[in-house]
């Protein structure tokens, strides 16, 4: 006795689809937006924290919150290189 044998009212099933492809848009640009802020920060203050972070971690001065900290400078870094990456490639290929 499930819904599923039910056929649905076409102006539901019209605003349900439309519904999903604008919850698709909206997430497509979100995904955009946060590349477009990665690409614009500046990895070389991560850089900065991380060599300060490793240098406690060298003399034994590293605690739990600075070693979690250590792990998501670096997991950041690495993002923003990869998105500087894609944008110089998109703006290549924009030229060409």
């Amino acid at each position: 006795m499930g819904k599923s044998n039910r056929s649905i009212n076409p102006a539901d099933a019209l605003r349900k689809k439309q519904r999903k492809r604008e919850l698709k848009k909206n997430k497509e640009e979100r995904k955009r937006a946060r590349e477009s802020v990665l690409a614009k920060k500046d990895v070389n203050k991560v850089k900065g924290e991380i060599s300060r972070l490793e240098h406690l971690a060298s003399s034994g001065q590293l605690s739990k919150q600075d070693q979690a900290r250590l792990d998501s400078l670096k997991a950041e870094a690495s993002k923003i290189e990869k998105a500087k990456k894609v944008k110089e490639i998109k703006l290549s290929a924009m030229q060409f």
